[in-house]
């Protein structure tokens, strides 16, 4: 590639868009969907301009974005932040600087003292959404405070946040429902509806759509819901010793949320009878589940995806209705490496 200097009315002929369009996409000017900037960054790589002419792709200098990003027993914590750090390592992001906070996702209240310590100088919040009226109120205040909050992952509808990204939680849930409904043994039975926390928007919107379509699909499997069992490893004996106990009449278990090592390891020596068993997300713990056949499958983020995304719209370069997020499904056979 050459350095040359992009001509619009080049890339605007190539790309089939309007100059005024290809104008908007090369300074960066928000509402502009994801889809447009792509043909347009297409369009400059095959007239042979340099990367570092595409302008569209940088944000405009001088912004900074708070990162808050759960930290806990919870393998996903640690998949959502190698994800999100990836996406700030991108081009598109040269020229924006981050403030990257943990706080201990299982606790909401430890979300207010972090969301009070974003300092005037941030521009945008993306953050992990928890369905809690104290927090609610906490992003409300940073949306009244001038600044754009996105949530990402899951949700926090009932607070004044500018937008959330990541996946449809409901179509997860009726996803998950299919692969059960088509993977279980025809017969009547029982499946385990499993949730870590009550808390978040995201669990109670995939146990919405699972259990919508499983009743659907199979109306003679029955679901359960056990207590949530959170992080308590007594909770997980005690919910664990549960369904052992219904011995035959299980045929499968959908764990909603990204699993922890504990439950997974507890329900596959305690159940001894054979179980469809779905999970979420690819961790060392559900890696290990498909590999040796304990899981079936796994519906997973692409967390560098989510993050670039997330921050694109705090920044106003991304619409939030080109926010939505791939469900992957993964199996033994095709797991990323």
């Amino acid at each position: 590639m050459s350095d040359k200097k992009a001509r619009m009315g080049d890339v605007a002929a190539l790309s089939g868009l309007s100059r005024s369009t290809v104008d908007r996409v090369l300074n960066g000017r928000s509402g502009v969907r994801g889809e447009t900037v792509r043909r347009v960054e297409e369009a400059m790589r095959a007239l042979g301009y340099a990367p570092s002419s595409l302008s569209a792709r940088r944000i405009v200098q001088d912004h900074t974005v708070a990162l808050i990003i759960p930290q806990g027993t919870n393998p996903f914590f640690e998949v959502i932040h190698e994800g999100v750090m990836k996406a700030t390592t991108e081009e598109v992001f040269s020229g924006t600087a981050f403030q990257v906070y943990r706080y201990d996702t299982y606790v909401p209240e430890t979300l207010m003292p972090v969301l009070a310590q974003v300092g005037d100088d941030v521009d945008a919040i993306v953050l992990v959404g928890v369905d809690n009226a104290e927090v609610n109120r906490a992003i409300s205040e940073q949306t009244a405070a001038g600044r754009r909050v996105v949530t990402m992952v899951s949700d926090a509808p009932q607070s004044q946040r500018f937008a959330y990204v990541g996946q449809n939680n409901f179509s997860a849930g009726r996803t998950a429902a299919r692969l059960m409904a088509a993977m279980v043994p025809p017969g009547e039975g029982e499946v385990a509806l499993l949730l870590g926390h009550l808390q978040f928007r995201h669990l109670l919107d995939r146990m919405s759509g699972f259990r919508q379509a499983l009743g659907m699909a199979r109306p003679d499997l029955t679901v359960i819901q056990p207590p949530a069992y959170g992080g308590d490893p007594e909770m997980v004996r005690r919910v664990v010793h549960g369904l052992a106990a219904r011995g035959e009449t299980l045929r499968g278990a959908y764990l909603s949320g990204g699993g922890q090592p504990n439950l997974i390891d507890a329900l596959s020596s305690s159940c001894t009878q054979p179980l469809t068993v779905i999970g979420h997300e690819v961790t060392p713990a559900t890696r290990r589940a498909l590999d040796e056949g304990r899981f079936q499958a796994v519906l997973a983020h692409d967390m560098v995806d989510v993050g670039r995304r997330a921050i694109e719209v705090a920044l106003g370069v991304r619409c939030p209705d080109d926010a939505d997020c791939a469900i992957n499904i993964y199996v033994r056979d095709n797991l990323p490496t």
